[in-house]
């Protein structure tokens, strides 16, 4: 489902996760992550990168973007105007 809303853009210089439902979010992992960041050539392409709400990832799949130019990278667990709280 993401992949196909990945495909429909071109350029892609600023992903940000915040965009999509929260569950959604919270259910991706890193394996999700890493084929969605390859499918955008996210090496070359990718500027900045929000995972805001994306709880289940660890970082292994971030790996592709070492030595990228990526410049930010926000790994906030909630979004913005939201309060992280435990329920």
């Amino acid at each position: 489902a993401i992949l196909t809303a990945v495909s429909s853009q071109s350029g892609w210089d600023k992903l940000d996760f915040n965009d999509i439902d929260k569950d959604f979010a919270a259910r991706l992992t890193d394996d999700h992550v890493h084929a969605i960041l390859h499918f955008i050539n996210a090496k070359e392409d990718l500027r900045e990168l929000s995972m805001a709400g994306c709880v289940n990832i660890n970082g292994e799949g971030l790996r592709l973007l070492r030595d990228s130019s990526v410049k930010v990278v926000d790994l906030s667990l909630v979004g913005p105007n939201e309060s992280p709280s435990m329920v």
